[in-house]
């Protein structure tokens, strides 16, 4: 998760953050013995880059008690895009139309119990948040405390919860074009005085579930880390070099290597952490053709990994095309949020239509993308020393922000398709 020490992290510089991470001690992690994904395939050379027997240590075996997500969930067969991508400048997000189906059901479950949302509704829907921190808290806490006089049963406080996050999500996700920094900074003020609230007043509300309101809280969290992130920008005198510099790297890990797997380094690196999130997991792998014939495990690893590959080229060749705007433009420009933005959308429209991809867990896709995106933090890392100072500084802060706010993204949003979920398979 990202937090205010990680946040705080921004502002130094290569050196710093080299003796800063000498100090940490090595974690504690457990190890579990791990499987071939098929024990009836040969092990050939190319096998061995990403199919291992040995004893590994895998941080995610079990399930975490305050996630909505388990082992049997999945992203749903549409896009689940929680907000509509196209930037209207001074303009709220609008709900994507998966998640104004999945408000319109809450919404109407919650009105059986008299539960009103209409107002708040009407606030993020235009962007104009109330100079009253305390409205957003005051809102959530009066309809928790309305269920709790209705005697409703526990799917309604679930709903109330997936209300709230669909809700607020597009909103976290604006630019500084759609949604001012002032804007922001007193949304994420109303957001940390409802978390805070609703953890203080934990015990006066005995018969809501903790489990699920620790839950609620700490996707608040994470979606006021997430919106804190967007406004992150990088002066336009560096604007060119660092997309050029991101440019680069993308393309030296794309590159496909002259040996027997045929394989770049990038997708060795996806493939690793698909073989990891399986085993972390224990998912057996068993996909099939178009012709309805199985496909060996290998052959499918390689397609996911491949599919990883041209959604990243596919941002790398928009990206080359940003420059030429920000450098017409005579302000700052928010570097890590355009990646972050286009990378969520490639997510939801590219990624996910994938059916190798889109049939596996959730908890093993997100294992992946934490996998992957922290490999390619420490490949940026290890560039830093061969650019100037000032350009290195700033292009390891932009990938930084941006592998945060898309790991953090991905956390939220994991949570979001997994308790609507619950109420889709009923």
């Amino acid at each position: 998760m990202v937090n205010d020490e990680i946040i705080d992290m921004l502002n130094l510089d290569v050196i710093e953050l080299s003796k800063r991470f000498e100090r940490l001690s090595e974690p504690s992690v457990h190890t579990r013995k791990r499987y071939r994904l098929s024990n009836s395939e040969p092990m050939n050379t190319t096998q061995q880059k990403f199919v291992t027997t040995e004893s590994v240590p895998f941080p995610f075996t079990t399930k975490h008690l305050y996630t909505f997500v388990d082992s049997s969930c999945t992203y749903p067969d549409l896009d689940c895009s929680p907000r509509v991508w196209k930037v209207t400048n001074n303009m709220a997000p609008p709900q994507s139309q998966w998640a104004k189906g999945i408000i319109q059901k809450s919404l109407k479950v919650l009105s059986w119990y008299g539960v009103d949302l209409g107002p708040l509704i009407s606030m993020f829907t235009t962007g104009i948040f109330s100079h009253d921190i305390n409205y957003f808290s005051e809102t959530v806490t009066q309809a928790l405390l309305v269920l709790v006089g209705a005697s409703a049963p526990k799917d309604c406080f679930l709903n109330l919860y997936l209300a709230i996050m669909v809700l607020v999500f597009p909103v976290i996700l604006a630019s500084d074009q759609e949604i001012s920094k002032a804007s922001k900074l007193q949304l994420r003020a109303s957001i940390k005085q409802c978390v805070l609230h609703l953890e203080n007043e934990e015990g006066d509300l005995p018969f809501v579930d903790k489990v699920s309101l620790i839950t609620f809280t700490r996707v608040l969290r994470k979606m006021v880390h997430i919106n804190e992130m967007t406004s992150v920008s990088v002066r336009i005198s560096h604007g060119h070099s660092i997309f050029k510099e991101m440019v680069r790297e993308i393309k030296l890990l794309t590159k496909n290597e002259e040996d027997m797997s045929g394989m770049s380094a990038f997708e060795e690196i996806c493939a690793n952490a698909i073989t990891k999130g399986l085993n972390a997991h224990e998912f057996e792998l068993v996909v099939r053709n178009p012709s309805n014939i199985p496909m060996n495990n290998t052959e499918t690893i390689r397609k996911i990994a491949n599919t990883f590959k041209e959604v990243l080229l596919m941002a790398t060749s928009t990206m080359q095309q940003m420059p030429l705007c920000i450098m017409e433009e005579e302000v700052d420009r928010d570097v890590p949020y355009r990646l972050f933005h286009l990378s969520a959308e490639l997510f939801h429209e590219i990624t996910l239509s994938c059916r190798e991809i889109s049939r596996l867990p959730i908890p093993v896709i997100s294992y992946m993308m934490l996998h992957y995106t922290n490999e390619m933090q420490n490949i940026s890392f290890s560039e830093s020393s061969r650019r100037a100072p000032e350009l290195s500084k700033k292009t390891f802060k932009s990938w930084q922000v941006f592998f945060s706010m898309f790991q953090e993204y991905i956390s939220v949003i994991s949570e979001v398709v997994a308790l609507s979920s619950r109420f889709s398979r009923r």
